[in-house]
């Protein structure tokens, strides 16, 4: 029996990482960027995927910068003066350094609307009694600890230890065994979060 329909709108991981290319798209200007992404779209590509794996973190963190990234920016100017007016970032040694604070405002958006729609969901009175956070950006510290806050002292919030691979795990049983999904007192909300 189905609580409620899933909702597949581009919340998670893909708008966090759409915010961070927008950081460096402030930091360097739409015209570096614009030439650097033309000209270097693998490197870009890597970027995003290194961005990836640290958007998980809730911390200070530190990404490589493509040293062709570097190369086009220093036609305009020295690549640390770049830094000067951004708040959030410094340039280290090769790395863009990002501050757990504005790491933590790429996911204003998305933590927004993900709190918005499961208080929606939640409000209908539907006896439920745990949130259980599956998908890539459930891996995310900053996701988790944001829904514990919001909804711990209500529900149980779960997140099991590969998150992303629970949906495909779910989808699998479920095609096996479609009875498998039946009415239960306390019904988990399975919430994806959009890697």
């Amino acid at each position: 029996m189905k609580l409620h329909e899933t909702f597949g709108i581009n919340w998670g991981g893909k708008h966090v990482d759409e915010k961070f290319k927008e950081f460096l798209i402030e930091i360097f200007s739409d015209e570096i960027w614009d030439e650097y992404e033309q000209k270097f779209s693998n490197e870009v590509q890597k970027m995003m995927y290194d961005f990836t794996r640290l958007k998980l973190l809730d911390e200070d963190v530190q990404i490589s910068c493509p040293g062709n990234l570097v190369i086009v920016a220093q036609k305009q100017k020295q690549i640390e003066t770049f830094f000067d007016s951004v708040e959030g970032a410094s340039w280290d040694d090769g790395s863009i350094r990002i501050s757990r604070e504005k790491l933590r405002s790429f996911y204003d958006e998305t933590l927004q609307r993900i709190t918005g729609k499961l208080r929606e969901i939640l409000d209908k009175n539907l006896n439920i009694g745990f949130i259980v956070l599956v998908g890539g950006l459930a891996e995310s510290q900053i996701l988790r600890q944001h829904i514990t806050d919001q909804f711990g002292r209500q529900y149980k919030v779960l997140c099991p230890l590969r998150p992303q691979e629970a949906i495909l795990k779910g989808a699998v049983e479920l095609g096996r065994n479609p009875e498998m999904v039946e009415p239960q007192r306390k019904r988990p909300a399975w919430f994806r979060c959009w890697s």
